[in-house]
């Protein structure tokens, strides 16, 4: 899991940035 959290596919932080 811990390997998948940082994946673009699955990123809170990258989903905001597209949100934006």
């Amino acid at each position: 899991d811990a390997v998948v959290d940082p994946s673009p596919v699955h990123n809170d932080a990258v989903d905001e940035d597209e949100s934006n």
